[in-house]
């Protein structure tokens, strides 16, 4: 985690560091967030133990997407509706923090056209 989390923006790192803890645990999904204020001001991002098999880079676009998810005070919601475009804006700030350090081809698969 340590690793990706070096490949995000200093002030989204004191935000980690500050703000947010990293759960690993056995659940069905692959990563997703609790927001702080259902957790006593701090927010949890929990990822499953598949989520160390997919690749440097999945990993660093999932920690950078469920970061950007804290980093935007997302809320829960049961409108899918809302959280596509939630999941829309997570991908697209993941992507730009991310941009200095992989390639536009690779973020490809990531991001929405307009950010890639």
């Amino acid at each position: 985690i340590s690793r990706s989390i070096s490949k995000l923006p200093k002030d989204i790192v004191d935000l980690l560091f500050n703000s947010c803890a990293f759960i690993c645990a056995e659940e069905e999904c692959m990563a997703f967030h609790i927001p702080k204020a259902l957790t006593d001001g701090k927010y949890l991002i929990f990822f499953n133990f598949n989520f160390w098999e997919n690749g440097e880079m999945s990993r660093d676009f999932k920690i950078a997407h469920e970061t950007a998810h804290a980093f935007l005070d997302h809320q829960p919601s049961h409108d899918d509706k809302i959280k596509a475009e939630q999941n829309q804006v997570a991908d697209s700030t993941a992507c730009e923090w991310l941009k200095k350090h992989y390639n536009k081809e690779q973020l490809k698969q990531y991001c929405y056209p307009e950010t890639a």
